[in-house]
């Protein structure tokens, strides 16, 4: 099961977490979620090592 939440269905974000969290606890199988919260220019000007 995949699914894709953004800005225009962000209000499910709830509903699909909450149903991730259902099928790991049910056993039926594991989940992960991917989240990609932003761009942000946090490491802008860092040095990478």
């Amino acid at each position: 099961m995949g699914r894709n939440n953004d800005e225009t269905n962000a209000h499910d974000a709830r509903k699909v977490l909450d149903e991730a969290l259902a099928v790991c606890r049910s056993g039926e199988q594991s989940a992960l979620v991917n989240v990609l919260i932003g761009k942000t220019d946090f490491r802008e000007g860092s040095i990478s090592v």
